[in-house]
C-alpha cells in the first residue's frame, strides 16, 4: 500500500470519528424555552487578601516527660545547693544537689590518723 493511499485512510478515519462524536455530543432533549434560571442565595463572597501568618500555634495543655526518675539520698542533712531545675536534661554523674556535711563526719575528717568512715 502506497504512502498516498495510507494518508488518505487516515484522513477518512479521523474524520468519521469526529462526525460519530459530534453526533453522540448531540441530546435529542431541548431546553424548555420559558423555564426560570435557578436562584442560589446566602452565598456571601470574600475577597482574598495576602497577610502574614505566624509561624507557631499557641494552645493550652499537659506537658509529661517520656522518662522521669526518683531521687533519694543515703544521708541526713540540709540540702545546701541546687545545681538543676526542674525540666533540665542532666548526665549520668552530674553532681544535682550538695548537701552540708552532718557533725560527725567533720569531727572524723579533723582528726589526724583516723580513716574516714572508721569511728
Amino acid at each position: 500500500m502506497s504512502n498516498t493511499k495510507r494518508f488518505l485512510i487516515g484522513i477518512l478515519v479521523a474524520a468519521l470519528l469526529a462526525m460519530v462524536s459530534l453526533l453522540a455530543a448531540c441530546s435529542g432533549e431541548k431546553p424548555k424555552p420559558g423555564s426560570t434560571p435557578e436562584m442560589v442565595r446566602g452565598i456571601v463572597l470574600v475577597t482574598t487578601q495576602r497577610i502574614a501568618v505566624p509561624d507557631y500555634v499557641e494552645a493550652t495543655g499537659t506537658v509529661r516527660a517520656a522518662q522521669s526518675a526518683q531521687l533519694a539520698s543515703q544521708v541526713l542533712g540540709t540540702i545546701t545547693h541546687v545545681g538543676v531545675h526542674e525540666g533540665d536534661r542532666v548526665r549520668r554523674g552530674q553532681v544535682l544537689i550538695t548537701i552540708e556535711r552532718s557533725p560527725a563526719a567533720r569531727c572524723l575528717s579533723e582528726r589526724p590518723g583516723r580513716t574516714p568512715g572508721i569511728a
